[in-house]
Order: C-alpha cells, then structure tokens, then sequence
C-alpha cells in the first residue's frame, strides 16, 4: 500500500498537460473537418469568371445588347488602285425609298484600295426604335448613322448576309452582300432570317417573305 502526495507545482503541471491534451484534440479534429471539405472540393469544382475569349460568352453579350455585326473580306489581284462605294438602300413594301452612300473610296482619307484583300466590318446596334451602325476598314471608320425602324418589330431586326453568286462579283457591277432586316414569321410562332436571306433580290424579299420594311448593303467595285 503507497500513497502519492502531489505538490501545488505537480497539480499544476498536471493541469497545464490535460489543457494541452484537450487543445491538441480540437486541433486535430479541425484539422480533419478541413481534410474532409478538401476532398469534397476535389470531387466538385466551381469556377466563376469572365473569360473575354469565349466567342459564346461574347454571342450572348451582343445579343443581349441588341448588337450584331458582319465582317467582309473581297480578295483579287485585279482590286490594287480600284475604288469603291458602298451604299445602304431601303425598301417599303417592295419600294426603294431611300439610298444613303455610307462610304466610297474618294473620301478625305484613303483614295483608293491599296491591296489585294479589302475587309472592313460592319457595326450595329438597336437603340429603341433606330438602328445605328458603322463601318470599320484597316486604318479609320466612318460616322455613326442613324435608320428609323419600323416600331412593331423593332426588336428583330438583325444583320443579315447574303450568299453572292460567282457571277455577280464583276468590276463596276453593284452586288447586294448585306442585309438589315426582320425575318419571316411563320403560322406557329417560329421566324427565320435565313429564308429571307436566300432569296438575294429586294423584289423577291417582298414578294416571297413578305418583309415590309428593310435595308439593303449594295456595293459596287469601280
């Protein structure tokens, strides 16, 4: 039979070590909650960003903003020193009613086209009831103009390419490339631009899709 007798400085130092056995216990059960959340991380990974070089993000900005654009590109080794025009028609029930010149070759700052390639864009946006667009080439761009659409269909009006014929591309030949125009709406609520954009000709645009109102982007290479 023994006896243990503990001094003041044994009883404390006892307890410093339970406290100290405790603190290491939570720790290391934090240090397991973490582990646990870790390797649920692995197994189901978030990420949320901006990523300006995804074309679908960038589809989706401009249509939400109502903008819509058409880049050309016209290659031939006969088109160094030719000039050129590019003219906007617009059309009211199968009439011409209006015709704006939105860039030719004689402007105040590049006389004539100086390459084998010639490619500019072609910028839009839908602004309530107008449509505002701009043209942009190598080293400039043209002013802002401005086309009042027609309110009812406003909203679905886009730009819109043509497919061009071998034979319509001649020197000093105007060729259509371009539209601005709503599309054909059908009995069960669907629309199509493409329908309208395969029938090339503003007369045929009229009298086969029944578009009303619409632009038409001509240009001729001199």
């Amino acid at each position: 039979m023994f006896e243990i007798v503990a001094t003041d400085s044994q009883i404390f130092l006892y307890l410093n070590l339970n406290q100290s056995l405790n603190l290491m216990k939570n720790l290391l059960s934090i240090i397991c909650l973490c582990l646990s959340l870790s390797s649920f991380a692995q197994d189901f990974n978030f990420k949320s960003e901006y990523n300006p070089s995804d074309k679908k993000m960038i589809t989706n900005y401009l249509s939400f903003e109502g903008i819509n654009f058409s880049q050309s590109s016209i290659s031939s080794k006969d088109l160094v020193n030719k000039n050129y025009i590019i003219n906007l028609k617009e059309y009211k029930n199968g009439l011409l009613v209006n015709t704006t010149c939105l860039d030719k070759s004689n402007n105040e700052y590049y006389a004539i086209i100086d390459s084998t390639t010639f490619k500019f864009n072609i910028l839009g946006k839908r602004t309530k009831n107008n449509y505002d667009l701009c043209l942009y080439f190598n080293r400039y761009s043209t002013k802002k103009y401005s086309f009042k659409l027609q309110s009812k269909y406003a909203e679905d009006y886009i730009l819109k390419e043509i497919p061009i014929k071998e034979n319509d591309l001649q020197f000093n030949k105007p060729f259509i490339f371009l539209l601005l125009t709503t599309p054909e709406y059908h009995k069960d609520g669907s629309a199509s631009w493409c329908e309208v954009a395969a029938s090339e000709t503003p007369d045929k645009i009229y009298e086969k899709n029944k578009i009303p109102h619409f632009f038409v982007f001509e240009m001729t290479i001199l």
